[in-house]
């Protein structure tokens, strides 16, 4: 056999071995099952994307049906599109009142001001939850996980320390502490007791700066 002849069998027998071997990993690549939640890992949302399955979420914009700017007779409505709604418990004049609509969910109340809704407000046995995941019974640190640099933090006016107030401008909101008055500002405000837990949450215009009913 001459020298050129030993290299051609040489080779031949390389590339006979490589073809086994990736037809042999082809088939066990066919046969192995896909590990435990390789799927879940690629389906699951980012972390702080809303839970679609959850229901309605409170936001700078409103609650579900609600939203800022909606009439009077249209929150009265709003969770009874077949009539028969109203506004319950009203509290406040003309100028600016608190009520609940007609079959809104446990713990949420709204503003109307001048006839037209300017907050929603989750308090006591609230379950819904801001877009972002945060809600009435949550620790304050939540409020920081979720919404980072943008929160600002105030001591109460009329809760003793350590009791604070977050606040979080999603649009058009003042620079540092000072309050605004601006009819197209958006935002959250968190009521945080002296517990270190959230019992509050505002979401609407300016008036989630008001921290004693209408004032």
């Amino acid at each position: 056999m001459t020298r050129n002849d030993r290299i051609t069998a040489q080779a031949g027998r390389v590339a006979s071995g490589l073809a086994g071997t990736m037809i042999a990993a082809l088939a066990l690549a066919g046969c192995t099952p896909q590990s435990p939640g390789m799927g879940a890992a690629i389906e699951k949302p980012a972390a702080g994307a809303p839970d679609a399955s959850a229901g309605p979420s409170l936001t700078s914009d409103g609650y579900g049906p609600l939203g800022v700017g909606m009439s009077l007779d249209n929150i009265a409505h709003a969770f009874s599109p077949e009539g028969g709604g109203e506004l319950i418990g009203r509290a406040g004049g003309d100028a600016c009142l608190e009520g609940v609509p007609t079959g809104a969910p446990e713990g949420l109340r709204v503003m109307v001001e001048n006839g037209k809704l300017t907050r929603v407000t989750l308090g006591e046995g609230a379950t819904a939850r801001t877009s972002l995941g945060v809600g009435v019974g949550d620790p304050a640190s939540a409020v920081e996980a979720a919404y980072g640099h943008r929160v600002v933090t105030d001591a109460a006016r009329f809760d003793p320390a350590p009791a604070q107030v977050k606040t979080v401008w999603t649009r058009n909101g003042p620079t540092g502490r000072r309050p605004t008055a601006d009819e197209t500002a958006r935002g959250l405000r968190f009521e945080i007791g002296a517990d270190g837990i959230i019992h509050t949450i505002h979401g609407g215009g300016r008036s989630i700066q008001y921290e004693e009913g209408c004032s």
